[in-house]
């Protein structure tokens, strides 16, 4: 009977308070922190994701690059786009080029990868190419 009851208080406080049982501490959320983070977890991909958002959210396309560039092959598809971005923003198509198509081997069956590979492509003055990707986009 006790361990009945105990058993349905801890249900109960699950059910009414699921973020207390097993949350993890919040991730820092200025750069210094994250930069520190980074220093002591150089893999931990979320915190090098957090800090490159926040470099680009202050115009810092430099930083940015910097941050995402060399784990290109390990970061997620939002990275990738981020990575992706700043190289637009810096004029550099032909990497902006080569981390959307990274994008494109991760998420093949999506239309973004191919919308944004087009984008790029055209922007470069590869007509065909583009032309290529937006008909994989379509598909």
């Amino acid at each position: 009977m006790v361990i009945r009851t105990l058993e349905l208080l801890l249900a109960a406080a699950f059910f009414f308070a699921p973020g207390l049982a097993w949350s993890k501490p919040a991730a820092p959320s200025t750069i210094p922190a994250l930069e520190e983070r980074l220093k002591k977890k150089p893999q931990d991909r979320a915190a090098r994701q957090s800090l490159a958002e926040l470099y680009y959210k202050q115009k810092n396309l430099k930083k940015t690059i910097e941050v995402l560039a060399p784990y290109s092959n390990e970061i997620d598809s939002e990275g990738l786009i981020l990575l992706s971005e700043a190289y637009v923003a810096q004029k550099d198509l032909l990497n902006a080029i080569r981390t959307l198509q990274l994008y494109e081997q991760k998420d093949p069956n999506r239309f973004r990868p191919h919308f944004l590979l087009g984008e790029a492509y055209s922007k470069n003055g590869q007509k065909d190419e583009a032309v290529a990707s937006y008909r994989k986009a379509i598909e």
